[in-house]
């Protein structure tokens, strides 16, 4: 027979990971660098993602297989020698971003993913922050 997936039912709606998943999931990701060390740098990110069904040891790909654009984002930095700008990053795309999950049953709880864009590492005052 077929693969029998545990998952609880309301309130909870969890699956847990424990290895009773009904689906195959990875994700491949690669960063392609721009610009040197001591000035203006880019780096462009893609993350795809491949899941399958994963209920019979064949199944067609038409069907069951998926890929998915996970993040897809460029990130700059560099553009300001000194200050409170100096460690600051301009970002734009798709991305994962302070997400924050209970890994045992794939629950993110905080997770700002997503199209955006924004600057990060900005420098207030003496503290580094």
């Amino acid at each position: 027979g077929n693969l029998q997936c545990f998952r609880l039912g309301w309130p909870a709606q969890a699956k847990y990971r424990l290895g009773n998943e009904c689906d195959n999931y990875g994700e491949a990701a690669v960063a392609v660098p721009f610009g040197k060390s001591d000035g203006p740098w880019a780096k462009y990110n893609l993350r795809l993602a491949l899941r399958e069904k994963g209920e019979q040891d064949f199944e067609a790909a038409t069907d069951r297989f998926e890929i998915a654009s996970r993040e897809n984002y460029v990130i700059a930095g560099g553009f300001f020698p000194e200050g409170a700008f100096e460690d600051a990053k301009l970002w734009v795309g798709k991305r994962f971003y302070n997400r924050n999950d209970v890994h045992i049953n794939d629950y993110y709880y905080w997770a700002n993913t997503g199209l955006g864009a924004g600057v990060e590492d900005i420098s207030i005052g003496g503290s580094g922050v």
